[in-house]
């Protein structure tokens, strides 16, 4: 893909979806600063081209810059307002940075846009239960299986989130005076900073 699109350009420099393509093919190797020019390129050939500014912010996801990544999130969101992907990934990199609070709010906003997205509700559940509210988190893990039956991780994460939350109930003693407390650590895995389907130069929104 790489060469194709590298001979491509040679023909059409000034093609921004050439550009983002080849970003994408770098981005598929982890090869961060090769992708991020690509589409770095794109964007200065088509400021409103929403793919290579989200591309980028989840290129600066994965390389641990989520400030600079949220920030181009919202540049693709200023394109189109109504983005799924874009406010997703801002949620994404803010539970990185353990903003739990705003996470949440960022993934109600994506499922009230999309209330069949069961990555928006995955994620949710996943900000959920790193703040300790363990059965809002069952609900939103079973709100992602009611949206994709078959898929694997969010029926991990709704045991998961089901066995400490019996754990959590079993541990409490109504006798006592001081409740144990549970200390959730992050769980950055469990939650999709890049999915298969992140934009390639194939999509257009």
């Amino acid at each position: 893909m790489i060469d194709a699109a590298q001979q491509l350009l040679e023909s059409f420099p000034k093609s921004a979806l050439l550009h983002n393509m080849l970003g994408t093919a770098y981005l598929d190797l982890r090869q961060y600063d090769l992708d991020r020019a690509g589409y770095e390129a794109a964007i200065a050939l088509a400021p409103d081209y929403i793919l290579p500014h989200v591309n980028l912010g989840v290129t600066l996801s994965l390389m641990g810059h989520f400030s600079e990544a949220i920030a181009h999130y919202w540049n693709g969101l200023k394109i189109d307002p109504n983005d799924i992907k874009s406010i997703i990934y801002i949620g994404n990199a803010l539970q990185s940075k353990g903003d739990y609070e705003a996470a949440v709010e960022s993934y109600r906003n994506a499922i009230a846009l999309a209330p069949g997205c069961a990555e928006a509700h995955n994620n949710l559940g996943n900000a959920l239960e790193n703040q300790g509210n363990l059965q809002a988190a069952v609900t939103s893990y079973t709100q992602a299986l009611v949206c994709e039956p078959k898929n694997e991780q969010n029926q991990n994460n709704l045991t998961r989130a089901r066995q400490q939350l019996g754990a959590t109930c079993s541990s409490q003693n109504p006798t006592d005076k001081q409740q144990d407390v549970l200390v959730f650590s992050p769980v950055p895995s469990a939650f999709r900073i890049w999915p298969s389907n992140f934009y390639s130069a194939n999509q257009t929104g």
